[in-house]
C-alpha cells in the first residue's frame, strides 16, 4: 500500500494541463500576507513545482477547498497582550533528504503577526533535536517583533516561547553545552 502511495506522488503529470505553478505561487502570496493556517501544505506543494503530478494537484485542489470553507476566518489585532511564540516540527518529513521542517506562529494578542514554515537545514537525528531546532528558529523569530515594539513604546505583557516536545524543553532549560555524541 506504501509503496503504491509513493508511485502515485512520484509519477509525471502526463496529460493534465493544470495550472499547478500559478496556484502555488497564488496560495504562496496568500499565506505571506493573511493565512499562516496553510502554510505547511504550501510548503508541501512548493517542493514539486519542476514535475508535479496528479496526486500533487489534488493537494492544491485541497488547500483551495479548505480556503474556501474557511473564507470566513482572519486575523483580529488588539491594543496590548503577551508575545507568544508557537514552534513545532515534524521529524524527518522529507522521505528523500530526511529532512525535518520547521514551522513557527508568532502571535501578538492572540493574532498571528509572524509565521514561517520552512525545511531544516541539518538533518536531525531525532524527533527532540527536530523540535529543537524549530524552537531556535521561534527564538530568533521574537527578537524583531520585540525590537519594532519597544521602538513604538507598545506594551507588551510577557514573552513565551512554546514547545511541544518535554525532551526538547529540557535540553533548552538545561545550561550546559549540548552536542551530538559520536
Amino acid at each position: 500500500m506504501r509503496s503504491e502511495k509513493k508511485e502515485l506522488w512520484e509519477t509525471a503529470m502526463n496529460d493534465c494541463n493544470a495550472p499547478y505553478r500559478e496556484a502555488v505561487g497564488n496560495l504562496m502570496f496568500l499565506q505571506t500576507v493573511s493565512r499562516p493556517d496553510i502554510s505547511f501544505a504550501i510548503n508541501i506543494a512548493a517542493r514539486h513545482l519542476e514535475n508535479p503530478n496528479q496526486y500533487q494537484w489534488k493537494l492544491v485542489k485541497r488547500i483551495l477547498r479548505y480556503i474556501k470553507g474557511t473564507a470566513d476566518m482572519g486575523l483580529l489585532y488588539t491594543k496590548a497582550g503577551s508575545l507568544e511564540t508557537f514552534s513545532d516540527a515534524d521529524y524527518a518529513g522529507d522521505k528523500e533528504t530526511r529532512k525535518s521542517t520547521s514551522g513557527v506562529v508568532c502571535k501578538y494578542a492572540n493574532a498571528a503577526i509572524t509565521w514561517q514554515c520552512k525545511r531544516q537545514q541539518c538533518i536531525a537525528l531525532s524527533t527532540t533535536e527536530a523540535e529543537y531546532v524549530s524552537a531556535a528558529s521561534g527564538a530568533k523569530e521574537i527578537m524583531w517583533p520585540k525590537k519594532i515594539f519597544l521602538e513604538c513604546k507598545l506594551e507588551i505583557l510577557k514573552y513565551m516561547l512554546c514547545v511541544d516536545n518535554t525532551s526538547a524543553v529540557k535540553l533548552i532549560k538545561n545550561p550546559e553545552f549540548h552536542q551530538r555524541r559520536m
